[in-house]
């Protein structure tokens, strides 16, 4: 939204430069100012962060803060956020393997193919032409590499099986939450902008969720105007649009909301941040449970 707003900001003509002659300096006399707060306090906390950072470890610590003020807004109870935790951890545990088995595909494949590549990348160097006999050698070989490679295995199919088993480990725990906690899922996406960001990875993103902002309509800025009143960490505020340029057959579910939701638990910090929040509660449920076990007894009444 910061960006958008920017991108709509740039392109503003100011009106007295529409009234100078062709030849005059387009140059303004005064320095450019910035564009002032959106409220009299500055910007709000959500947009802050949702800005994310450009640093590695930056950025790691500023994740847990946002997943932290995901799971703040899901209102997980304990066993839910236990089920979190354990699907967290063998959704990561399922990757690393798929990780782990195209490493060693790969080491297999360079083995096999990079002969055959390297010469083909010298006689494709070379200023004379391919004769068709050539090309077709060069063929004849990479399809044996290959055919010798996958025999008995089609990596993309295993690939595939192996995303859908991601998500199919998803689905349990999708089930034992509330339907408005699956309907809040899609603001996941608070922390996931380097990976599905509308304008890190439009295509991605527009696939995955249904709905973009058309860089081109300035309606939408229009129709989105943030509210005075609004909170600090409304962070589900961000996406306000999907629900009025989508009819309710296209918000986010079903596999969109599986995918969005491992997408979640494969982010680095999703353990550590889900690790803080039950310590926050259990140090929460021990100090209150303290209190009323050192409250003093109430004064006798008298007959």
């Amino acid at each position: 939204m910061i960006l958008a707003l920017l991108l709509l900001a740039a392109c503003a003509v100011p009106a007295p430069i529409l009234d100078n002659p062709a030849g005059a300096d387009p140059r303004p006399s005064d320095p450019a100012s910035p564009p002032p707060a959106a409220g009299p306090e500055g910007e709000k906390l959500y947009q802050v962060l949702y800005a994310t950072e450009m640093g590695t470890a930056a950025h790691a610590s500023g994740q847990r803060v946002r997943i932290l003020a995901w799971l703040s807004a899901m209102q997980f109870d304990a066993a839910q956020l236990a089920g979190l935790a354990e699907l967290a951890a063998d959704v990561q545990r399922r990757d690393a393997a798929m990780t782990f088995a195209r490493a060693e595909l790969d080491a297999r494949e360079v083995a096999r193919l990079g002969p055959i590549y390297a010469a083909l990348e010298a006689r494709l160097a070379a200023p004379a032409p391919m004769t068709e006999e050539e090309s077709g050698a060069f063929a004849a070989r990479i399809e044996a590499a290959r055919t010798e490679l996958y025999r008995g295995a089609d990596p993309r199919a295993a690939h595939y099986a192996g995303v859908n088993a991601l998500l199919g480990a998803a689905r349990p725990w999708m089930t034992s939450i509330t339907e408005v906690q699956r309907d809040r899922l899609a603001a996941s996406r608070f922390f996931l902008g380097r990976r599905i960001g509308p304008f890190v990875n439009p295509g991605d993103y527009g696939a995955l969720v249904g709905t973009m902002w058309d860089g081109g309509d300035f309606g939408s800025l229009r129709a989105t105007v943030r509210p005075t009143d609004e909170s600090h960490l409304d962070i589900g505020g961000l996406w306000s649009i999907e629900t009025m340029k989508a009819g309710p057959d296209r918000h986010v579910g079903g596999l969109q909301a599986e995918a969005i939701l491992v997408m979640a638990l494969l982010e680095p910090e999703m353990l550590p941040a889900i690790a803080l929040r039950q310590a926050g509660e259990h140090a929460e449920l021990t100090t209150t449970a303290a209190s009323a076990t050192t409250a003093p007894p109430a004064p006798a009444t008298t007959p």
